[in-house]
């Protein structure tokens, strides 16, 4: 099965000749808006959903959290002028890195 058909299963629910949509929550708790869609509707709405690179999103995404990582150990190094990190250095990484998200 693949991506798109996952994403059409997910969202959209036979009702009729018509299907149901339901957008997602924007503030990511309780139900989204549901919406009464024709099939044309449902391939537009698709078109926009599904990522069309989905492994250029997710290289991206690796590559800024590895960039920002690389960045605050470095400001780290910076500020606390240490050439072996201690304890303090690693937990105030590990704080900022997890913080940023």
């Amino acid at each position: 099965m693949s991506q798109a058909d996952e994403i059409e299963a997910l969202l959209f629910k036979p009702f009729g000749d018509r299907y149901i949509f339901q957008q997602a929550n924007p503030w990511v708790f309780g139900r989204g808006e549901r919406y009464l869609v024709t099939e044309a509707q449902k391939r537009e709405l698709l078109a926009i959903i599904v990522p069309r690179r989905p492994a250029l999103r997710i290289a991206i995404v690796t590559a800024a959290v590895l960039l920002w990582t690389a960045l605050v150990a470095l400001a780290l190094w910076a500020f606390f002028g240490n050439d072996q990190p201690e304890t303090r250095d690693i937990v105030a990484i590990v704080v900022l890195t997890v913080r940023a998200r």
